[in-house]
């Protein structure tokens, strides 16, 4: 096993402990806010936190991913550029919440959730920008262990003001703030971010040179990912919206920790013709694991429901296939999407996401009054895989495309079937236990020789 390869799996085994326990933590305790809040109010919540993520890029003016960037190429310098970012921020934050405050007090909200919005998208906007810059000066350790803090502190606070003082959606929207922000001043104190070290001569009109035009890209992401929940409360309600949210749940763990990985992999990796090899090697192994993956958490869900969730969420059940799909479509995208940001194509990047927003907005509008929920699974669904197309077309001389979409094609008839024959015997709990044992010993006999390179490479380490 080559040295990137191994490079990748160690990131993705750090990242990967952070970032799965915190999704974890937010699946676990999905459950008790289930019961805690009902469908139609945990479906405001999960509205009213998505519009949260629409807040963040104008605070942060995505300045997060530029502290990122400058801190991979000149790590002595982190301290300077997340230094000159939070100085920015902070008058950006307080304009940005006036006006937020005075939008949702027109419009009726209660006093609670106007709180409860304001401190949570505030909180995040901070917090994002440090997990940046410690990512960027490659602390990957501490970046896992920022995600596992917030998760932990999510369940105290959550519980104190959910369970026990009875708060509501203003308690869950107050409670992640806290997680956030707490967690964002303890490693303050800890990291010292502000301590200069060394200067570089770039000052904040570079860092938003490269950040501002991420803006419309990162606006374009929010579109695909709302339109379906706005649509669905519009048109079903916002009881189906709770339904719905539950269901996005399961495969949001399978997104982001690879992603994470494979970018800092690319930011560091520079010689092209060595990307072109690896890279065509490495998306096939990526294929593969996401969609066998895919198969076991498939395997896993109806038991995951039947313990931890109330019945009327079971109607939600058929639905986490199909997202799950999404969910593989919408990594590979971003994994071709992060060799065009490397090769500086951002004008591909910011277009295919423009059109899955757009193509995500249609078809929702098209298929949710007839379809409900699972209409919207479908839409989220066809709409990562055209920006994959997309994505993968602007690439079609790094990538052998033929073979690749023949490769992609064979896994996804596999999960197809898999599916099918695990939602046929959705109800009945033996047979679900032995397709979920099925479905792992098939990810591990087609996965055989790469776990076999990840023992011996660990064990020459040990010499």
């Amino acid at each position: 096993m080559n040295e990137k390869n191994f490079k990748l799996i160690r990131n993705v085994l750090i990242i990967g402990i952070g970032t799965v326990f915190s999704k974890m933590i937010s699946f676990i305790m999905t459950p008790f806010f289930s019961s805690w809040l009902s469908p139609s109010q945990y479906g405001i919540y999960d509205l009213i936190a998505t519009y949260v993520s629409l807040c963040v890029p104008f605070v942060t003016l995505q300045l997060d991913q530029a502290v990122y960037r400058f801190s991979m190429e000149r790590k002595e310098c982190g301290n300077y550029y997340y230094k000159k970012v939070i100085q920015f921020m902070i008058p950006v934050v307080i304009v940005v919440a006036f006006v937020v405050y005075f939008l949702m007090y027109f419009n009726r909200f209660q006093n609670g959730i106007i709180l409860g919005f304001l401190m949570y998208f505030i909180s995040l906007s901070f917090y994002s920008v440090f997990s940046e810059y410690i990512r960027g000066k490659n602390k990957l350790i501490a970046y896992s262990l920022l995600s596992i803090t917030t998760g932990v502190l999510l369940i105290i606070f959550s519980v104190i003001l959910v369970k026990k003082f009875m708060l509501g959606v203003a308690g869950l929207l107050i409670s992640f703030a806290l997680s956030y922000g707490l967690t964002f001043i303890l490693f303050q104190l800890y990291f010292k971010p502000f301590k200069i070290t060394q200067k570089d001569n770039k000052d904040i009109k570079s860092l938003l040179k490269y950040s501002i035009p991420l803006i419309p890209n990162n606006i374009s992401w929010w579109i695909t990912n709302v339109s379906d929940r706005t649509i669905i409360n519009i048109i079903i309600g916002s009881y189906y919206n709770g339904i719905y949210a539950i269901c996005c749940k399961i495969p949001s763990i399978i997104f982001g920790v690879f992603n994470l990985s494979f970018q800092q992999i690319a930011m560091e990796e520079t010689d092209i013709h060595n990307q072109k090899k690896y890279y065509n090697e490495l998306i096939k192994k990526v294929v593969k694991i996401l969609f066998l993956g895919s198969i076991i958490i498939v395997s896993f869900t109806p038991i995951i429901y039947r313990l931890f969730l109330k019945n009327d969420y079971w109607k939600g059940i058929d639905c986490v296939p199909v997202l799950l799909c999404g969910a593989v479509y919408l990594s590979l995208a971003q994994y071709v999407g992060d060799i065009l940001l490397v090769k500086k194509k951002t004008l591909w990047i910011g277009g295919s996401t423009i059109c899955a927003a757009i193509c995500n907005v249609i078809v929702n509008i098209i298929i949710i009054p007839y379809a409900g929920i699972l209409g919207a699974s479908i839409a989220t669904m066809f709409s990562y895989f055209l920006m994959f197309v997309i994505r993968l077309y602007s690439n079609k001389n790094f990538f052998y495309s033929k073979n690749l979409v023949l490769y992609i094609i064979n896994y996804t008839v596999i999960f197809i079937v898999f599916t099918i024959l695990i939602l046929n015997y959705k109800s009945n709990t033996l047979i679900n236990c032995l397709l979920a044992i099925i479905s792992i010993l098939f990810f591990f006999i087609l996965n055989i020789k790469e776990m076999k390179k990840i023992i011996s490479r660990l064990k020459r380490k040990d010499r």
